[in-house]
């Protein structure tokens, strides 16, 4: 903190007021009585080097009460000068206890300027903890101005606002025009939750109501507004109560999913999912509102806001990885999440979670099961889709950090219908196993091949190899590959309704959708468990599509079931990984 000759119009009247009345009180019979005569027609001058000298002259003849008075007034006579050495120098010197009246707070404030001129913020708040009712009229502002620096030194934007926010009605218009950009500065750093909540706060009279405001719209949020029944709807919620096994009980929910366009039918199977588990699950429920998410990040946002106007205490969704990306990197998100689908780039913020039926998860869990069997030398088959080259880079991380090997990487194209050669390279460098990121196509055309050839080993592959519905009578080509799938699909599940109890009142179960139904239901399931999940991260319940658990990064993790074609259909092994392993 600088200090300067306080000679502009905006606080030198203040100022000489404040210590003209000082002055009334200076001792008039002390022996260097002529000589505070002349300090204080130099510091009416404005001449304050010379009251400073003059000053100290006359507390080197006075008495000791006196001597600190004169001392105090010398070392204001610096801070008006602007050399802080001098009231470093004079201030230090002075006991608290030799002062009377304001006087004591008086040295603190120069004690706390210097302070701040020194990067000490802390000791300039320490000095300051006045209450502001308590500090005199005529000190007010200079309180107000340095614990407003020090807090803003110390990194406490919104503090240092609240400070210079309350010093805005004592000041002349100058000097407010200039403290109002101040804490419009400080305000610009201030996280937009917290600044909302401060908002949220504020009275509509308060000086820093319209400059939170300002700064909100300045992010591209609506500061805050009471809907029906005087409530705030981008208020944060209180957490729900609880039933006894730790499930939260939500009193309204809202499920975010496209019902149209290009994603609307995978939208209808997850929202015929979540409504199954719905209606299969334990009282008490809470009441569900359905809303379409739309097909683009903007619809999404726009769906979460009405879900929050309507009072939605937890919101499941939205689909789309866009989507969920544009709802992450919302600047307020006072009702926690628990998206469909995992962001890019951007970690869930805190109280929201991610989940996700994700094929690099599939790859990792194929790798472990392949270490887990001693199985080192693997040949990896990929195709040239985004799914099956993610699947393929996961997988081969997971092996190779894992000591093992992949001995040969071969990849399909999806039009190929020819695939003996890439059997051939896969039989000329004899794995152990074989890992197939393939769709259930290309792996019946290149299985029988393999057969041909006498390729032998550990054949997994991942759940596309299977389309949900048993035809043996194309699968048989498959038998003896093993593949990872949700518990539910391949009938292996526990504590979820059977394909066959659903398949009398839902249609949509069959062919793509069924897993979406199923990641549906534990959309539903993991509503009432992820925060207590987040909390335990060794522990799981069961699901459709696997067992879940939440790990530390708040994302849903799942252990898939393994299944083994035999006769062309799939039948559930008993080779699925332990929890612990995964």
């Amino acid at each position: 903190m600088n200090f300067q000759p306080v000679h502009a119009a905006r606080c030198g009247l203040l100022i000489v007021a404040v210590f003209i009345a000082a002055c009334a009180t200076a001792p008039g019979s002390t022996p260097g009585g002529s000589t505070v005569k002349r300090a204080e027609q130099a510091w009416a001058a404005g001449d304050y080097a010379t009251a400073a000298a003059e000053y100290l002259a006359a507390a080197s003849r006075g008495s000791a009460p006196d001597r600190a008075y004169l001392r105090l007034r010398a070392a204001e006579s610096h801070r008006q000068a602007g050399n802080v050495q001098g009231v470093r120098e004079v201030a230090g010197s002075i006991a608290h206890r030799d002062l009377q009246g304001d006087e004591p707070l008086r040295l603190d404030l120069l004690l706390a300027e210097v302070a701040l001129s020194d990067g000490d913020a802390e000791r300039a708040l320490t000095l300051l903890t006045v209450p502001t009712d308590q500090v005199p009229d005529r000190l007010r502002p200079r309180v107000l101005r340095a614990r407003a620096d020090a807090l803003a030194a110390r990194g406490d934007s919104l503090a240092s606002a609240r400070e210079r926010a309350a010093l805005l009605p004592l000041v002349d218009e100058a000097e407010r025009a200039d403290a109002m950009q101040r804490i419009s500065a400080v305000l610009a750093d201030v996280p937009p939750r917290e600044l909302y909540r401060e908002s949220a706060r504020l009275g509509p009279e308060d000086p820093l109501k319209a400059l939170a405001d300002q700064a909100l719209r300045a992010h591209g949020i609506t500061p805050p507004r009471l809907v029906t029944g005087g409530r705030d709807p981008m208020a944060p919620r209180e957490p729900p109560p609880t039933d006894a096994d730790g499930r939260a009980l939500y009193g309204k929910v809202a499920l975010l999913v496209p019902l149209s366009g290009q994603m609307g039918v995978p939208g209808q199977a997850v929202r015929d999912g979540f409504m199954a588990a719905y209606f299969a699950g334990a009282e008490p429920r809470p009441q569900v509102e359905v809303i379409d998410a739309g097909s683009t990040p903007e619809s999404a946002l726009a769906a979460y806001e009405r879900a929050l106007e309507n009072g939605a205490e937890r919101v499941v969704g939205p689909l789309s990885r866009e989507a969920v990306s544009a709802v992450f990197n919302h600047p307020i998100l006072p009702v926690p999440v628990l998206a469909l689908n995992h962001a890019d780039g951007v970690s869930p913020p805190q109280g929201s979670a991610q989940f996700g039926l994700l094929p690099d998860e599939e790859a990792l869990a194929a790798a472990d099961r392949f270490l887990q069997l001693g199985v080192l030398r693997v040949a990896m088959v990929s195709m040239n889709e985004d799914w099956s080259e993610r699947s393929a880079l996961a997988f081969r991380t997971r092996l190779e950090l894992g000591g093992g090997e992949v001995v040969a990487d071969v990849r399909v194209q999806r039009n190929d219908y020819d695939l003996r050669r890439r059997a051939e390279s896969i039989s000329n460098s004899q794995p152990e196993g074989v890992f197939l990121a393939l769709s259930a196509q290309s792996a019946r055309l290149l299985v029988p091949q393999m057969k041909a050839l006498g390729v032998t080993g550990t054949w997994l592959a991942m759940s596309r190899v299977y389309g949900g519905t048993p035809l043996p009578a194309v699968d048989r080509d498959l038998d003896g590959v093993e593949f990872c799938d949700a518990p539910w699909v391949i009938g292996s599940a526990v504590g979820v309704p059977s394909r066959n109890e659903l398949a009398q009142s839902v249609n949509n179960i069959q062919g793509p959708a069924l897993r979406l139904f199923a990641f549906g239901m534990d959309a539903y399931r993991l509503l009432g468990y992820v925060d207590w999940l987040s909390q335990r991260p060794y522990s799981f319940i069961h699901g459709a599509t696997g067992e879940l658990s939440v790990d530390q990064a708040a994302q849903v993790r799942r252990q898939l079931a393994w299944a083994r074609f035999q006769d062309g259909v799939p039948v559930p092994t008993d080779g699925a990984l332990n929890y612990t392993d995964y």
